[in-house]
């Protein structure tokens, strides 16, 4: 017999601790020493069987030239070839990683300037004969939830530094944060309806979609809460800005 979802027992959802329970590889970048020794996300348990192997028969050749071969030598060339290959590897490394910042820089400012030409043309657009305080609070609207919206898709981004997550902004208030916390697992009630157990960071990534579905619905909501309504192109204008904004949003979220 299935229990009620108002009566099933909460379940726990821990934070995101190792790539299994997240999108990402979770670290410190001001700890060197704990990046390059950290397993997740590292190579280390994949090759440290052939590192120990190798020192092995280096401390074994070490021995037998020491007690017994006297003329045992070990060629160079090796080496050399190495240098040449580790070299490749390393300047392919660096290039991928500057594509990698150059693209996410490139989403950051979609963003962004989605954000300023969202809230200026929707100044301008609603100017005309819209000077009553319905539209003055319409404008208001429009513009605290694509700033909110913003805020939030960087409250992701920074979650694995700070574990902020977005619903605890302090700038995040009002309808708005009562829409997430009844739209998101922390109401026990959309939780128990979930396909799979989601971290805080992976119900964070909800966060900004729902903030620009709220958007969206402030701009349609125009023909009744302005006195001079847009036009249809005019609201298309402002719609495909919300749909730019999600496009540079969603392509920041793999780094």
């Amino acid at each position: 017999m299935t229990m009620p979802a108002s009566t099933r027992a909460p379940r726990s959802y821990p934070r995101a601790k190792t790539p299994s329970q997240s999108h990402g590889i979770l670290y410190d970048s001001s700890d060197h020493f704990s990046v390059l020794t950290q397993l997740n996300g590292s190579l280390w348990p994949r090759i440290i069987v052939y590192c120990f192997a190798n020192v092995s028969l280096m401390v074994i050749g070490r021995y037998l030239q020491e007690e017994y071969y006297k003329d045992l030598e070990i060629s160079d060339e090796g080496h050399n070839f190495i240098a040449v290959v580790v070299a490749f590897l390393l300047v392919s490394r660096v290039n991928l990683v500057l594509s990698r910042f150059d693209e996410a820089r490139q989403h950051l400012g979609v963003m962004y300037r989605e954000t300023r030409e969202l809230i200026s043309s929707m100044a301008v657009l609603s100017a005309k004969g819209n000077d009553d305080e319905a539209s003055k609070k319409w404008r208001l609207e429009i513009a605290y939830r694509a700033l909110i919206l913003l805020r939030t898709s960087m409250a992701v981004v920074d979650y694995p530094s700070d574990n902020i997550a977005p619903w605890n902004l302090p700038e995040l208030s009002g309808e708005e944060l009562q829409n997430i916390r009844n739209n998101s697992y922390l109401n026990p009630d959309v939780r128990c309806l979930a396909h799979q157990q989601r971290t805080e960071f992976e119900e964070s990534m909800r966060v900004p979609t729902w903030i620009g579905y709220l958007l969206k619905k402030s701009i349609c909501s125009h023909s009744q809460r302005l006195q001079v309504p847009l036009t249809a192109m005019h609201e298309t204008a402002l719609l495909a800005s919300v749909d730019g904004f999600m496009g540079g949003d969603y392509g920041i979220r793999k780094f």
